[in-house]
Order: C-alpha cells, then structure tokens, then sequence
C-alpha cells in the first residue's frame, strides 16, 4: 500500500485524546507486525518491518513513546468463527452511507447475517433498512455497530488490494464470532481490520 495512504489509513485509526498518550501510536511489534487502535478499532499488518524488539511511535508528536502498548494482537486470533462473508466493497459502502447521520459515538446501525443477504438497520430512522447481497456467505450472526468505523475498514481493504493486483476483486472478507467480540476484515492474513461492536443491551 502507498505510504500515504497508509498513513492516512493509521490516523484514522489512532486516538487524538491525550489523556492516553499510547493509543496516538502506532506499535511495531517484535513480532514483525504493526499495529494500530484506538480501543475501538485496530489495524494490523504482518510483516511489516525486521526490527528487533518492540517499540511504539507516536503519530502526532512524531515521538518514541515508550508506554506499554494494549495487548490488541490476540484480539485477531479469531477462533469459533460463526459467519464469515465476502461482500462487494463498494456496494456495501454505498450503503451504508445513508446511515450516517449523527456523530460517531452516537451513531449506530445494526447488522444480520442470513441467506446470502447483509440487512442493515437503523432504530434512529425510524426502523429503515437496506439489503445488500453477498457473494459468499457462511453461517448467521446479527450485531450492532458504528457504520463508519466499518466504512474506514471496507476502504483500508480496498487500498491493500490495489496493492496486490493478483487479489483485487473488490470483494473483502469480513469474519465474525461473537455479537459483542471485534469482528475482522481480513486479506490474506496479512492485511486485517478489527471493529468493536456496539452492545446495545
């Protein structure tokens, strides 16, 4: 992926609060994958540098910061996966877009997977709903969570897939075990998105 767009991709994804300095980093992993989040969401890319040990750089001061980073990684080590789809990128981003219609820490939409076919629903408008087909769908799930946080991910995943030409079908993997677990857009296990639902009970 470009480097700017790489960039662009972790501000997103970092906090800018600085009542928590570390979540404005990214971490490179002694593990030889980055990682980025905000609590909310995160980003991790495999073998993405050969440096030896860990050490995290913060985006907004341009600083090393040497906090202990959020132990996210296990969070992408997905077990007991009990849907998974593959769904066109930019169909699924179009229609999502009508759902943001208030702030993001307010704005929420819910999500089930059955036969083939992602609902999308939203309670703040009045029960309105689009259906958006699938080109691959195992198992049935239904979850809540904050659309553009899920449109950042479907765009993070574009932009890998352009880097890879042999891989860029405009669909993207997404993975899901559990309604109140971080659910995964995933490429190829190199390129993975993470996105907290919402609870909404």
């Amino acid at each position: 992926m470009k480097k700017n767009k790489l960039m662009g991709h972790f501000k997103k994804v970092i906090s800018n609060m600085d009542s928590r300095p570390v979540l404005q980093c990214v971490n490179y992993n002694e593990n030889g994958a980055i990682y980025a989040t905000d609590s909310h969401v995160a980003i991790k890319i495999s073998d993405f540098h050969n440096n030896e040990g860990s050490f995290n750089f913060n985006l907004l001061t341009m600083e090393i910061n040497d906090l202990t980073y959020p132990d996210v990684g296990r969070n992408f080590e997905m077990t007991d996966i009990k849907a998974e789809i593959n769904v066109d990128i930019d169909l699924l981003t179009k229609a999502l877009k009508p759902f943001l219609i208030s702030t993001l820490y307010t704005n929420c939409v819910d999500l089930t997977i059955k036969e083939n076919i992602l609902e999308i629903k939203s309670k703040t408008l009045g029960g309105f709903k689009i259906e958006v087909p699938l080109h691959d769908c195992e198992g049935e799930i239904e979850l809540s969570c904050q659309p553009q946080y899920l449109i950042n991910g479907l765009q993070f995943i574009k932009d890998a897939k352009a880097s890879k030409k042999d891989m860029n079908n405009g669909l993207a993997l997404i993975q899901f075990n559990n309604p109140v677990r971080p659910f995964k857009l995933n490429l190829d296990d190199e390129f993975e998105y993470l996105v907290t639902p919402v609870r909404t009970s």
